[in-house]
């Protein structure tokens, strides 16, 4: 009798503790499939804060370097990528400077100055080196922030052969100026766009290049004309959205970016 009543206590602990056991282990596999209970659950991170300054910006015969972020300009979607890139940065409002190599395409140059203005950025400082191989700054006013300018408003541009031509933003006979014996003969390009800037009494200069153009021939065309001694009388340079045709009149992005 006394077996017995040892005998069944001991049977029902051994009953319950593998009971207990079998239990556990049925939760720990139920959180191992399902994860831990909502209340242990941490809640995700906050969103990172939109950067508060504009990083640098380099233009190169790659595409455009920005934010630690690459795009190749050529590329199918290279606009979109672009403007996608662009507008994670507050450029609206500011100035905003940005590098572009010599042997950049004269396309991408622009393609990059209209997606700062279109972003809203109110003027770009652009450095390049110049022919001497020095560091020049121009700054450039966007063309949708013109206004109403003058007919007579001189427009200059650097031709698929590396010539250059000077005419008025309205049309009309433009005037070409020969390569010289190293590349465009920029001394007859600032005599004949001084004669013009002259006759009018805008302020503004439009300059371009042609798409095969690198940009620092494109560059060399607008500094040339910012640095010439006398002065000229022009406040701010644009560099047009589209590449004009010599002689046809040019038409202006309306209003602000």
């Amino acid at each position: 009798m006394i077996v017995r009543r040892v005998l069944v206590p001991l049977l029902l602990w051994g009953i319950g503790a593998a009971a207990g056991c079998d239990d556990k282990k049925k939760e720990q596999l139920v959180e191992k499939v399902a994860g831990p209970s909502a209340s242990n659950t941490e809640p995700p991170p906050p969103p990172k804060p939109p950067p508060d300054r504009v990083p640098d910006i380099s233009v190169d015969a790659e595409g455009i370097y920005m934010g630690g972020e690459r795009v190749n300009l050529a590329a199918a979607d290279g606009l979109k990528q672009l403007d996608e890139l662009v507008a994670k940065f507050p450029v609206a409002s500011k100035t905003v400077a940005l590098t572009a190599l010599r042997n950049a395409r004269t396309p991408h140059v622009t393609m990059v100055v209209d997606a700062l203005a279109r972003r809203g950025a109110v003027e770009l400082v652009l450095k390049t080196q110049d022919r001497s191989r020095k560091d020049a700054t121009l700054k450039l006013l966007p063309e949708g922030r013109l206004g109403k300018i003058p007919d007579c408003t001189v427009v200059t541009t650097m031709l698929k052969d590396r010539t250059t031509a000077s005419w008025t933003v309205r049309g009309g006979v433009a005037t070409k100026y020969p390569r010289g014996m190293a590349g465009p003969d920029m001394s007859l390009t600032l005599d004949g766009t001084r004669k013009q800037v002259d006759r009018c009494p805008a302020t503004h200069l439009l300059f371009s290049g042609d798409d095969s153009v690198e940009w620092g021939l494109t560059f060399d065309l607008a500094l040339n004309l910012a640095t010439a001694e006398p002065p000229l009388k022009i406040t701010s340079y644009t560099l047009l959205r589209e590449v004009p045709v010599a002689g046809r009149p040019v038409r202006l992005s309306a209003g602000t970016p």
